[in-house]
């Protein structure tokens, strides 16, 4: 993977997470992640994310710091093991952190993004235009909606390469976009 400062890099929220999480479940993930946000600096390409990946990302290190207190052990393992499925008990045993509880975090992480003057956040040129892409994208690559407003606005913001560890990207070689893992 050669990144130069021509380059315009779209980052999905697993690797934000990855990279922002104060606690980490997978720490060699984030490690990976740090030196990969470390190399697109260095290389001074235009790093981009948008809106709904801040959203995701906010979830996302809320999820990784895993329960406040669990309640009940019995439901929380058996939440545990359905989760493997993707499916999860509405009252899974536990008590979550509440944003209020971890705001200081999440505004520290997303202000140290901000902060770097190679990173932006994007949207659409036209949102009308973009909406009707993201549909688009959803019969055409079979993406979920979420995947689907991306990718738009990836295309709509011309990027060339996307980070991401998700595999919701089956078509990734029809869309256009360089594909980094990390």
């Amino acid at each position: 993977m050669t990144i130069t400062k021509n380059d315009i890099v779209y980052c999905d929220a697993n690797f934000l997470v990855a990279y922002g999480s104060k606690k980490a479940k997978q720490p060699e993930i984030q490690k990976r992640a740090r030196i990969l946000f470390a190399t697109l600096l260095i290389s001074g390409c235009k790093i981009i994310a948008s809106n709904l990946t801040f959203d995701e990302a906010w979830l996302g290190i809320r999820r990784e710091l895993g329960p406040k207190s669990i309640i009940n052990n019995i439901r929380f393992m058996i939440s545990k093991l359905i989760e493997r499925v993707g499916l999860r008990l509405i009252n899974y045993g536990a008590t979550e952190f509440s944003y209020s509880e971890i705001f200081n975090g999440l505004s520290s992480f997303t202000n140290k993004l901000l902060n770097h003057k190679n990173f932006n956040v994007m949207q659409f040129q036209n949102a009308a235009i973009g909406v009707k892409s993201a549909l688009n994208n959803m019969n055409k690559f079979g993406l979920r909606p979420r995947d689907s407003f991306h990718l738009a606005i990836m295309k709509d913001n011309k990027t060339t390469h996307f980070i991401s560890n998700d595999g919701h990207f089956k078509n990734k070689n029809q869309i256009g976009i360089s594909l980094i893992n990390f």
